[in-house]
């Protein structure tokens, strides 16, 4: 495959990697319900934890971290000759699967917000600035749930 075939490619392949409804799947098998109509009616591991619990949101969570990460990982490097793959190309790679995630072509382009997906996606390319990222993720997340129920969810 030349260069920029191999470059579409793997950029489709990692679309279609983060177009995997990943949240939508885990709440419809576990409570059959579609995790738009509840909470915020967003696609992601948050609106999971808020209808599902804790565990099935972070499985969630984990599921789309690992979308960003095999895209950048496994797809890249699978399907980019290596004189073609430079950072800038995985990270193109990561973009497509964010975007997949974002936007997926599963649920007529309508997905989740792309954290989880965009920290696997750094912590494939980048892992100083995801753990930077994940760390203030958790802080906001752990400030508004104080701020929203008294408690915090870490103590």
């Amino acid at each position: 495959m030349t260069p920029p075939v191999s470059l579409l490619v793997a950029g489709v392949s990692a679309y279609l990697l983060g177009s995997i409804p990943t949240a939508y799947l885990v709440v419809h098998w576990l409570k059959r319900v579609d995790v738009r109509t509840v909470g915020s009616g967003n696609v992601g591991a948050t609106n999971v934890t808020r209808a599902a619990g804790l565990g099935p949101g972070l499985a969630v969570f984990l599921l789309d971290l690992g979308k960003g990460l095999a895209s950048v990982l496994v797809l890249a490097r699978w399907l980019i000759p290596p004189e073609t793959l430079t950072p800038v190309a995985s990270l193109g790679c990561g973009l497509s699967a964010v975007l997949g995630h974002a936007f997926p072509v599963f649920l007529r382009f309508q997905g989740g917000k792309g954290v989880a997906t965009t920290i696997g996606v750094l912590l494939g390319t980048l892992p100083w600035i995801a753990g930077i990222w994940l760390l203030v993720w958790a802080g906001c997340f752990a400030f508004w749930a104080w701020l929203r129920e008294g408690r915090s969810p870490f103590w």
